[in-house]
């Protein structure tokens, strides 16, 4: 198909010819086609490449062998939305700075810190994306690959956001199946993933303003600008219901006082007279959380009704567990403080009734929900606390899990993976290389079924690019592992460095070849084992495909361990900080020993990290969480660059984040599950760095 000017698919623009776009456009060579790179690709490495390396046809997993699960172009695809929000970010960085002249002026309420305004920004992309996501219709999914491109693409920001959703599967596929505001987007997430692979060619290609279809669809349906700057200067209000009066009640985003819906101490007193009841998150929340308690209680249970407690439908080898859910529920119910009156009439006498007998405070709801949940588990009454953090339709904090993803995202962009001239040719073997050692992962875990594993950075991107395919990643978890292979966004440093150790001696012992060739230290290595990871020694002949390109050596950056994940948990500081103590001696132990061999790995040819020999480490200390920013009392989190979030809050100012103890489904203080601790989470607090592990749902 040849389209004329008029009719060409839309994309983002770039920086410098549009500056209230919202992504970057990459010059085209010089016969004005996109980079190479940008078309998708079949999973053979070019033509033009004169690279020895191999992907295998086939992959063993388990007992079983199978096809290639993620092609390169949906990884290329998935660079190129790392690219495009790496540019996002880059912009609204350059807001109020520099060479202002080029930038709009988006509010008065804007803050002027670089890291604070991003996660103003995101929280404004949250609130589209929300607003898209209650805008879709059945038969939107309904559409083929160019009209889903030309009409349904959201802009960067929200795109970032879906992404982020994306990367929490269980939450994703069980509040898509339970919510009724969601269905529509789990149907329109299959033309998303079959899309992925022309994404990093049309991102590129074209701008959105191009197509008109596409503008106006969003901006009737949305009500805001499909540039997210021009958004932000007309997105400044959010529409509640008072949880005492059910009216709904518009409240400001965000206050010069720090009173916002956006911000920690979001506080809005409901405008209707005669109830004038003070609203919070806390208690936004809490209503949610009793609607859907109290939702079609004795009902059969079917997809049809918002029958289910968010986070309760999920468990080893049952990825959607209907049973579980209603047993749940039906314990809930049975407490004291929780059942329904013999004489109450409606579903909203109930929920009154229960509000004033907890008094509005969820550290006592979870005190009547523990009553008859003992058998079952603080962890599970942590998860469903957890998910009703607020009055939005998403059980997970997607302000906080989008931060987190900014270090990853970062990490690839310092590769130059993202950059759209960087993997041609010979280059696109770096992504064959992950894709292979992304397999190998999935037969470690086969094999490993109780061990915590951790990627390296080169694996976590296929890995998260599998589950943007949502569909097909269930299906494939289920087909290969038996069991839902949770994405695990919050996981306690010290724990994580741990496992991170347990899983470079399983793939050494499973497959007889280094699981690190990065050259960072490896805590516990010899001085042998390091130069033998670094030199590469050759393996044997049935796993060398899993051995780093001879010829592109700065395919071993893509092996570091991939920490966006990590966590600090401040109600085990004592313990944390001696880990921390630990794991720094041996980092610069090993760091002084790899210097000392250095020139010896350089004498047979290979340069450690694809450097020069003068160069410095690439890589900073894994697992270590950077020192935070200072915190309130009521602070809960803080990011690794900078921003504090949680729990859809975002910071203004100098104020903390605040609302609840913990993100929800922190696997902090035991395998697998979400912590333990006080009343709605890990403890008092605990500071996200945002590295990824394995968790099984």
């Amino acid at each position: 198909m040849s389209p004329d000017s008029s009719e060409l698919p839309p994309a983002y623009a770039s920086l410098e010819s549009r500056p209230h776009n919202d992504s970057p456009r990459v010059e085209s060579d010089s016969f004005g086609q996109p980079p190479a790179y940008f078309n998708p690709t079949n999973d053979s490495v070019s033509s033009t490449s004169s690279s020895s390396y191999r992907l295998p046809s086939s992959f063993a997993i388990g007992s079983k062998t199978i096809p290639q699960l993620v092609s390169i172009a949906e990884v290329q695809g998935h660079l190129a939305l790392l690219n495009a929000f790496a540019e996002f970010r880059t912009k609204v960085g350059g807001l109020l700075g520099g060479d202002a002249s080029e930038y709009i002026s988006v509010s008065s309420l804007m803050p002027e810190d670089k890291e604070k305004r991003w996660s103003w920004f995101i929280g404004l992309a949250v609130e589209r994306f929300e607003r898209w996501c209650k805008a879709l219709e059945p038969s939107d999914a309904d559409v083929d690959e160019d009209i889903f491109l030309d009409k349904f693409l959201p802009p960067v920001d929200v795109l970032m956001i879906w992404h982020s959703y994306l990367l929490n599967p269980a939450w994703y596929l069980e509040d898509a199946k339970r919510v009724p505001s969601l269905r529509n987007l789990r149907r329109l997430g299959v033309c998303f993933a079959n899309v992925l692979p022309k994404l990093s060619f049309y991102l590129i290609s074209f701008s959105a303003s191009d197509s008109k279809m596409r503008l106006a669809t969003w901006t009737s349906r949305t009500q805001t600008d499909f540039d997210p700057f021009e958004s932000a200067t007309t997105l400044t209000e959010r529409e509640v219901v008072c949880p005492a009066c059910l009216l709904p009640v518009v409240v400001q985003l965000t206050k010069p006082d720090g009173t916002g819906y956006l911000q920690s101490a979001f506080s809005q007193t409901c405008t209707n007279p005669s109830c004038n009841h003070p609203i919070t998150k806390g208690s936004l929340g809490i209503r949610r959380m009793l609607v859907d308690l109290t939702r079609n209680v004795g009902e059969k249970a079917t997809e049809e009704f918002q029958t289910y407690m968010a986070g309760s439908l999920f468990r080893p080898g049952t990825m959607y567990d209907t049973t579980r859910g209603d047993i749940v529920k039906r314990n809930i119910l049975a407490s004291t403080k929780l059942k329904r009156p013999a004489n109450c009439g409606s579903e909203r006498e109930w929920q009154d009734g229960i509000m004033k007998k907890v008094g509005w405070n969820m550290k006592e709801m979870r005190k009547a929900m523990s009553e008859e949940l003992k058998g079952i588990g603080e962890k599970l009454i942590t998860r469903v606390i957890g998910a009703y953090s607020d009055d939005r339709i998403f059980s997970i904090d997607l302000i906080g899990a989008t931060l987190r993803q900014g270090s990853f995202i970062s990490k690839m962009q310092s590769f130059g993976w993202t950059s759209p001239r960087y993997l041609t040719g010979s280059n696109e073997v770096v992504l064959h290389h992950a894709v292979a050692r992304y397999h190998a992962f999935l037969d470690l875990m086969v094999t490993n079924p109780t061990s915590m594993i951790v990627p390296t950075l080169d694996i976590d991107l296929v890995w998260h690019t599998h589950q943007l395919l949502a569909r097909k990643y269930r299906k494939d978890c289920s087909t290969l592992l038996g069991k839902f292979l949770d994405h695990d966004d919050k996981v306690e440093e010290g724990r994580l460095a741990l496992s991170f150790e347990l899983t470079t001696k399983l793939w050494q012992d499973r497959f007889g070849l280094p699981y690190v060739y990065c050259g960072c230290p490896i805590s516990g290595e010899t001085i042998g084992q390091k130069l033998t990871r670094i030199v590469g020694i050759q393996s044997s002949m049935k796993h060398r495909y899993l051995e780093p390109p001879a010829e592109l050596p700065e395919a071993r950056n893509g092996t570091h361990p991939s920490d966006h994940n990590s966590v600090y948990a401040l109600h085990m500081k004592k313990q944390g900080d001696s880990g921390r103590r630990e794991r720094t001696a041996k980092y610069a132990k090993g760091l002084k020993k790899a210097e000392k061999g250095k020139d010896k790995a350089e004498d047979t040819g290979t340069k450690i990290q694809g450097q020069s020999g003068d160069s410095k480490w690439l890589h900073s200390q894994p697992f270590l969480v950077p020192i935070p920013m200072t915190l309130k009392d009521d602070a809960s989190a803080v990011a690794s660059q900078g921003c504090m979030a949680t729990v859809s809050d975002v910071v203004n100012g100098s104020e903390g984040a605040g609302g609840l103890l913990c993100a929800v489904g922190t696997g902090i203080c035991s395998p697998g599950g979400a912590a333990c601790g006080a009343a709605a989470g890990c403890g008092p607090r605990f500071r996200p760095q945002g590295g990824c592990a394995v968790a099984y749902a």
